[in-house]
């Protein structure tokens, strides 16, 4: 749903959400990263929380595919610590990225950046 939509409180919601899926909570770089991090991560454990993260922002967003991510998780809160697998952060990944690539594409008309490895 576009800002102008939402109700101040939602806004503030959603870029809340936004956040907790950008290493550091930042939007915009300031440089070139220099490590692969947040959905970019190598081991499914770097990017759990940020899998995680995405899945429940898109999970607002319209549509079917939506609705299969409020369905999944790619972990859980236990105490203090986040417990996960593999499994479950691949079939979040699974759906979610081509869901964010074809709602991105719909409404720009052109495909997002996307998180990528930095060559070795």
């Amino acid at each position: 749903m576009p800002h102008k939509f939402m109700m101040a409180a939602q806004q503030s919601e959603r870029e809340a959400m936004v956040v907790d899926v950008v290493p550091g909570g930042v939007f915009v770089l300031h440089g070139l990263t220099v490590k692969d991090e947040g959905l970019a991560g190598r081991h499914w454990r770097d990017k759990m929380e940020y899998v995680e993260a995405f899945q429940a922002l898109l999970s607002t967003w319209p549509g079917p595919m939506a609705g299969a991510l409020r369905n999944l998780s790619a972990g859980s809160q236990e105490g203090l610590t986040f417990v996960s697998d593999h499994q479950r952060v691949e079939a979040v990944e699974a759906v979610a990225y081509p869901f964010y690539c074809q709602m991105f594409f719909d409404y720009s008309g052109h495909m997002p950046m996307t998180p990528f490895h930095i060559p070795v």
